[in-house]
């Protein structure tokens, strides 16, 4: 993607089946954990799955990844 500073960025996902108890979904970036902040906010609700960055920058800039699992 080509954004410029200050942009905002959304990327989503569907996954199927959504009434899993045992699907664990994760993003990463660069390989590495995402935590939830003030501008990075992840949602897994019901086979939607989601990651907002608000005002991405260049410190944004890579890998994204995101895995499910279950059982």
């Amino acid at each position: 993607m080509n954004l410029r500073d200050g942009e905002s960025v959304h990327l989503q996902v569907g996954l199927v089946p959504i009434h899993d108890p045992n699907l664990f979904v994760e993003w990463k970036f660069n390989g590495k954990p995402i935590p939830n902040s003030s501008r990075l906010k992840t949602v897994c609700d019901f086979g939607y799955v989601m990651l907002d960055i608000a005002a991405a920058d260049s410190r944004d800039s890579g890998e994204y990844t995101c895995r499910a699992f279950n059982k």
